[in-house]
């Protein structure tokens, strides 16, 4: 990756750390899922409203790293208006991607996702970034 996609990614990390979309409590959520990773203390809670199949809404709640913060509220944008199966498409795609080594090819559709692979060149900081995808993975298993 060149130094000025290096840079447009980490300020995409750090605008939704500092202005996360969608933090809060959703008042007419169907689903919650807390997860917490006990090696940092990082805690999200990701609340969503599915009617019909569809994902209404999605919020995040907890308190963690800038990486986790930012991976919580770009999912919660990504997932708005998909049905279950497209968001648990698209949070294993992900998983799968940031999880492997760095010569892993960048998946299509994952759009501005793409900000969070320079947590594959960091092992230590993967679960950071993958903890809000895992718990939206657990809440969409609740779906089924």
């Amino acid at each position: 990756m060149n130094a000025a996609l290096a840079n447009l990614y980490q300020e995409v990390i750090l605008t939704h750390h500092r202005k996360p979309h969608h933090f809060g409590p959703l008042p007419d959520a169907t689903h919650h899922v807390r997860l917490v990773n006990p090696l940092c203390g990082d805690e999200v809670t990701i609340s969503a409203s599915i009617h019909h199949d569809a994902i209404a809404a999605c919020h995040f709640e907890g308190h963690g790293c800038a990486l986790c913060r930012a991976s919580a509220s770009l999912l919660t944008v990504s997932v708005r208006g998909q049905s279950v199966q497209q968001a648990r498409a698209l949070g294993q795609t992900l998983l799968n991607f940031l999880q492997h080594e760095t010569d892993a090819q960048e998946p299509e559709g994952i759009g501005d996702l793409i900000a969070l692979s320079g947590v594959r060149e960091h092992p230590s900081r993967r679960r950071c970034a993958t903890l809000p995808w895992e718990a939206l993975l657990h809440l969409l298993d609740d779906c089924a």
